[in-house]
């Protein structure tokens, strides 16, 4: 297939309970849907899920949440284990949908999780059109804002092309997926990604996201953390996401100098003239504040146990032979977070493996005798 431009497909726009009901009959009768949402998450402090976009066969919905006040009718189709619920990087459409509506999901199929599997390089959608089926992909609505209103004709179309083509890859996907024996694989991850959860609220960690914090003195990290908290009560107060007051980058070196003056201030890489004629006074002040406020520093990790480090070594080496055997990335044999399990754990017995390996019995049925001969093989080694 030569390649094209992306193609005009016209979406039905559904801003009412009447059109949704219509929308949600529809859906109920399909065996696979294509599923996309759009978020506003670079122009707001508290980001929402501002566009559900469906597409099946034959029809392509784009769902308006900021007009609807329930769209809980999609529940039923998203809990649905008939329907299978196609998407394209699925967690980040997940993780919004559960924290915003409340939604649940079963019977997923994740392309671009599918790609990886598969050991296929680049897994962005666009590039997945284009390899498949010569599509290219216009990005230019890519960083829109969606929060809103009225969207374009433009924006639709942009919006409704991130599902109208889900179903089309899945089958491809799929097929390859079974000629390499890896479905089985594939359908045990689509099953773990369904359940993520998004995070419970608590007390947010305002320097969570700072890299390079673990290298200042204590001092500089009390700075660090009054010009963290003064970025987040800037941004609550504008309504924007925290880079947009100031970026990471920046208040870490603002930390490690500890700029006294203006002038110094205008110094620091990164701090524009328009930042420094907004904030600059205040931000003196925080940082003398910082100076006078000693936090408690972030305590270095235990450094771990030696027997551990090197069952996960040997964990390490035997899923890297695997995938090797598979054409695949090691953590699709095994993901990271499971080795660790099995690492800290050590088990002695199968029985005890599979309870550690619960949610991954597809990989424990294939491989739970080899990763424990690989962990028996050391003990016998150390005894």
């Amino acid at each position: 297939m030569s390649e094209q431009d992306s193609p005009q497909v016209i979406p039905i726009w559904v801003d009412t309970p009447t059109v949704l009901e219509d929308c949600c009959r529809h859906l109920s009768a399909q065996p696979s849907i294509g599923v996309d949402t759009e978020s506003n998450s670079l122009f707001v402090y508290h980001e929402r899920t501002c566009l559900i976009q469906i597409s099946t066969s034959k029809k392509d919905y784009l769902i308006d949440p900021l007009s609807i006040p329930d769209i809980t009718p999609l529940h039923q189709i998203f809990v649905n284990p008939s329907i299978e619920k196609v998407f394209h990087a699925a967690e980040y459409d997940i993780l919004c949908t559960k924290r915003d509506f409340h939604f649940e999901f079963v019977s997923i199929f994740d392309t671009m999780l599918a790609c990886r599997i598969l050991g296929w390089k680049d897994l962005s959608l666009s590039a997945q059109l284009t390899s498949q089926f010569g599509i290219i992909m216009d990005k230019h609505f890519q960083k829109a804002n969606w929060g809103l209103r009225p969207l374009s004709e433009e924006q639709k179309t942009y919006a409704i092309l991130d599902s109208h083509y889900l179903l089309p890859l899945r089958d491809r996907l799929k097929e390859a997926l079974f000629k390499a024996g890896l479905l089985e694989l594939a359908a045990e991850d689509f099953s773990h990604m369904a359940s993520i959860q998004p995070p419970v609220p608590h007390e947010k960690d305002e320097c969570a996201n700072i890299n390079g914090k673990g290298k200042l003195s204590p001092d500089q990290y009390s700075i660090l953390e009054a010009l963290c908290h003064f970025r987040e009560q800037q941004a609550q107060e504008r309504d924007v996401p925290p880079f947009k007051v100031l970026t990471s980058s920046v208040l870490l070196e603002l930390a490690k100098d500890s700029p006294d003056s203006l002038k110094d201030l205008a110094k620091i890489e990164g701090m524009s003239e328009s930042v420094v004629h907004r904030y600059g006074v205040e931000l003196l002040n925080v940082i003398e504040e910082g100076k006078n406020h000693h936090s408690k520093f972030p305590s270095a990790k235990p450094k771990p146990d030696a027997a551990y480090l090197h069952r996960l070594e040997l964990l390490k080496q035997w899923r890297k032979a695997e995938a090797s055997s598979l054409s695949v990335e090691s953590d699709v044999v095994l993901p990271r977070e499971l080795m660790d399990a099995i690492a800290k754990d050590d088990p002695q017995s199968l029985q005890r493996l599979d309870v550690i390996m619960k949610e991954y019995p597809w990989r424990f049925q294939r491989s739970g005798e080899s990763i424990l001969a690989n962990l028996r093989g050391r003990n016998s080694n150390e005894n």
